[in-house]
């Protein structure tokens, strides 16, 4: 399976550009990401997704936003653990 590789956006952005990442700790203190579409640019949040210690995203990743067709399997958050 192809990887799709997104890069994690600066440390100084709030929100990350369109195909960039960043981690959020969740108000129960676990730690997820926050991933811009590439396509649209709507942000999804993968709390509901496992994310490996080498950033592999599971399962798939499908945009939130109802008219946009984006849905990716073999996801990787590049530095994931950085």
């Amino acid at each position: 399976m192809a990887q799709k590789r997104f890069d994690r956006a600066p440390n100084d952005e709030k929100w990350p550009a369109c195909g960039q990442w960043k981690r959020v700790k969740m108000f129960d203190d676990t730690i997820t990401a926050r991933l811009k579409c590439p396509e649209c640019g709507c942000i999804a949040l993968l709390n509901d997704h496992e994310i490996a210690a080498g950033g592999a995203v599971t399962p798939s990743v499908v945009c939130p936003r109802p008219d946009c067709d984006y849905h990716e399997s073999g996801v990787v958050l590049a530095g994931w653990l950085d």
